[in-house]
């Protein structure tokens, strides 16, 4: 129930997104040390170089959670180096799901849970792609 939307036509919109916003982003926030930011509204962010800087690709796609179909998401690591997870739909129109985070691949603490997000429409979870993450189970309605 997922759609990959380089395969719908969408690549060359995606591709423009990536240029003009999502790499800077990436850059300040997991790039090399001579761009990446220290602080966010005066939190340290302490994060690392996680090839932010260097961003070229992208492999855009949406999954439907539903009771009835794809439940949840396993935990995995993503094959990239940053992961842009945003909230599309309107968190009232479903229970469960929520993203469960856990330590960074190849660390001793690497499936030891972290935090668990709940999806707000239009925000951005932005992480290492080699943190284990997960969408655990809807139990209600539809995400997507």
């Amino acid at each position: 129930y997922g759609l990959v939307l380089n395969e719908v036509g969408l690549r060359f919109t995606f591709d423009a997104l990536l240029r003009g916003f999502i790499l800077g982003l990436g850059a300040r926030l997991f790039g090399d040390d001579g761009v990446r930011a220290e602080s966010l509204n005066d939190a340290p962010l302490e994060t690392e170089d996680w090839g932010g800087s260097t961003l070229t690709s992208h492999h855009t796609f949406i999954v439907r959670y539903r009771p009835d179909e794809d439940r949840h998401l396993d935990m995995h690591v993503d094959e990239c180096d940053v992961t842009f997870n945003f909230g599309l739909m309107d968190s009232s129109g479903f229970e469960g799901s929520d993203l469960a985070i856990c330590g960074m691949f190849g660390s001793p603490e690497h499936r030891k849970h972290i935090h668990t997000y709940k999806h707000v429409k239009g925000r951005c979870v932005v992480h290492s792609g080699k943190r284990r993450h997960g969408a655990l189970n809807i139990t209600a309605g539809e995400r997507a």
